[in-house]
C-alpha cells in the first residue's frame, strides 16, 4: 500500500509542477521588470511548495511565532534541516525571503528552474572564490532589508536529531549587524525514505524563536552560533515532548474483601 501511495504521490508531484512552473514562469515574465526582489514570484512559490504536504491524509502544519519576523527587515534566519520538506513546511512562513541553497539542488528538473526565477543564491563550497561570491550576495541582500532563509547544519540530519553548525550565517550577521531569528522545524523527518512517502504524517510544527543579537553572545561569533544551537535543541526537545503520549498509570491490582462467615458454636 505504501509503494502505491508514493507511486501516485511522486506522479502528481512531477505532473503538478511542470504545470505550476508554467504559471512562475509567467509571474516572472510579467512582474521581473519592477519587482527586483521577486516579492510576487516568492508568495506563489511558497504556496506551490505547500502544496505536497497538504496533499498528505491527515498533516497538519502548525506555525508558531509567526509575527516575529517583522516585515521589510533584515534577518539571517535559521532552520534545522531534517528533510526535504523542511522546505515546503517553512514555505508556509510566507516571508519574503533568499534562500541560500546548495548548488546540487539547481540540477532538479523544474525545481531548480525555478530557484533560478527566484534568485535562490547558490552555495559551492568546493571554491573558495564562489564562496566569497555568495558571500557579497548575501550581503548586498541583507543591506537591502531583504531576509536570508539559511540550514546552518549544511545537509539533512540523517536521523532527524540536531547536528553542529557551520558558522558562516552567524559570521554573516555579525558583519551585517543583523539578528539571527531561529526556527525550529519538527515532524518532517520520516515523511520522504527513499522514494516511499510517509502517507500520515501527523503534525508538523514550525516554531519561530526571538531574535538572537550578537551582544546577547558577548560579541563572540563561535558564541553567537553555540547559543542559537542550544536554544533550537532546547526548543526541538520541547516540541516533541509535547506530542509524546502521556505514560500510562500502572494499573491498580483489584483487593478483594475477605468474607467472614459466621462462626457456629452449635448453642441457640
Amino acid at each position: 500500500m505504501t509503494a502505491l501511495f508514493s507511486i501516485l504521490y511522486w506522479i502528481f508531484f512531477a505532473i503538478t509542477s511542470i504545470f505550476l512552473f508554467m504559471g512562475a514562469l509567467a509571474i516572472w515574465a510579467v512582474t521581473a521588470p519592477f519587482d527586483r526582489t521577486r516579492k510576487w514570484l516568492n508568495f506563489y512559490t511558497c504556496w506551490w511548495a505547500q502544496i505536497y504536504l497538504r496533499c498528505l491524509p491527515g498533516c497538519r502544519i502548525q506555525i508558531e511565532g509567526r509575527e516575529k519576523i517583522a516585515p521589510r527587515t533584515a534577518y539571517v534566519l535559521v532552520a534545522n534541516h531534517q528533510s526535504m520538506t523542511d522546505v515546503m513546511a517553512l514555505s508556509a512562513l510566507r516571508v519574503l525571503c533568499k534562500w541560500v541553497g546548495k548548488k546540487e539542488a539547481f540540477r532538479i528538473p523544474v525545481i531548480g528552474w525555478n530557484m533560478y526565477l527566484n534568485g535562490t543564491i547558490k552555495v559551492d563550497r568546493g571554491r573558495i572564490l564562489n564562496v566569497n561570491r555568495t558571500m557579497e550576495i548575501c550581503r548586498r541582500w541583507l543591506r537591502a532589508g531583504v531576509p536570508l532563509m539559511i540550514f546552518p547544519e549544511g545537509h539533512r540530519s540523517p536521523t532527524g536529531e540536531m547536528i553542529k553548525f557551520h558558522g558562516g550565517a552567524f559570521k554573516l550577521a555579525a558583519e551585517c549587524g543583523c539578528p539571527v531569528v531561529p526556527i525550529v522545524v519538527d515532524g518532517t523527518w520520516p515523511i520522504y525514505s527513499g522514494w516511499k512517502v510517509k502517507a500520515f504524517p501527523g503534525l508538523i510544527t514550525v516554531r519561530v524563536l526571538d531574535p538572537v543579537t550578537l551582544s546577547e553572545a558577548g560579541g563572540s561569533v563561535l558564541r553567537f552560533r553555540d547559543l542559537v544551537f542550544e536554544r533550537m535543541k532546547e526548543t526541538l526537545a520541547e516540541i516533541r515532548a509535547t506530542k509524546m503520549p502521556p505514560p500510562m498509570s500502572p494499573p491498580v491490582p483489584r483487593t478483594t474483601q475477605a468474607v467472614t462467615q459466621p462462626h457456629w458454636t452449635g448453642q441457640n
